[in-house]
């Protein structure tokens, strides 16, 4: 199973908030990128030495590391996928893909769902560090960052929160019930279904009516990796159904 990614459902939807609460001159100051220059000093690469060591312990070791030496980077400097070069975008994404293809789950994904993992490993707040799915991200405001917050075997919240307040907007919290499928059907499979929605406005927390539709409504997390640090989704673009990953990283988290 591949599900739709939770980007779709809920990036687009809040950017819907945003362009009817924002002006035209906000949203272009907003949308603005940080300059190349910064973007490069934010991504640290390995030389040709670690590649052939790491290469020796395995298959997709290297790529491992990289990744997660290189989302842990963007995440310190705020750099969004949005921002990237389409080789660096290019480069990560194969470094997912080859992550997906070659690395064993450490801990196994239908284990992901049991009460010890999900106390010990799961409840958390993760961000998310890199989308290979463009499209979506590059709506995003720069100052938006999208948190999945497990609170405990039941509930979790999905976050869209603002570094800095966008028209006296500092986030967008989706709360929703959940379970994880621990059966060989769907392994490490997510569903969450959204129950309600608010918004923190100079603030104070509001329910927000525009999302009123989405009630009910369920989405999915496609595990492919998860070792309680660093956890990988798989999704299918709804409108063309071509395959992205997302990777997420557990606050308060780094491997240096």
């Amino acid at each position: 199973m591949v599900s739709i990614g939770m980007n779709y459902v809920m990036i687009l939807t809040f950017t819907l908030l945003l362009v009817a609460s924002t002006t035209i001159s906000s949203i272009c100051q907003a949308f603005s990128y940080p300059s190349n220059k910064a973007v490069k000093r934010a991504i640290s690469r390995s030389g040709c030495n670690s590649r052939s060591m790491l290469n020796m312990a395995g298959p997709g070791q290297f790529e491992l590391q990289e990744l997660k030496a290189q989302v842990t980077a963007m995440l310190e400097q705020e750099v969004a996928s949005s921002n990237l070069k389409p080789n660096k975008m290019s480069e990560l994404t194969q470094y997912v893909k080859t992550v997906c293809q070659t690395q064993e789950s450490p801990i196994p994904l239908n284990e992901i769902g049991t009460e010890a993992n999900i106390k010990n490993h799961l409840v958390g707040s993760w961000q998310l560090a890199f989308s290979s799915e463009n499209a979506a991200m590059s709506v995003m405001p720069r100052e938006a960052r999208i948190l999945v917050n497990i609170l405990n075997e039941k509930q979790l919240e999905y976050i869209l929160q603002f570094t800095k307040k966008v028209q006296g907007l500092s986030k967008i919290t989706a709360k929703s019930n959940y379970i994880i499928d621990t059966s060989p059907i769907n392994p490490g499979l997510v569903t969450f279904v959204y129950e309600e929605i608010t918004s923190k406005v100079f603030g104070a927390t509001i329910p927000v009516g525009l999302f009123g539709l989405l009630k009910g409504r369920a989405s999915y997390i496609e595990s492919m990796y998860f070792d309680g640090t660093m956890w990988i989704e798989r999704g299918a673009n709804p409108e063309n159904g071509e395959l992205f990953y997302n990777v997420y990283v557990k606050e308060s988290q780094s491997w240096r």
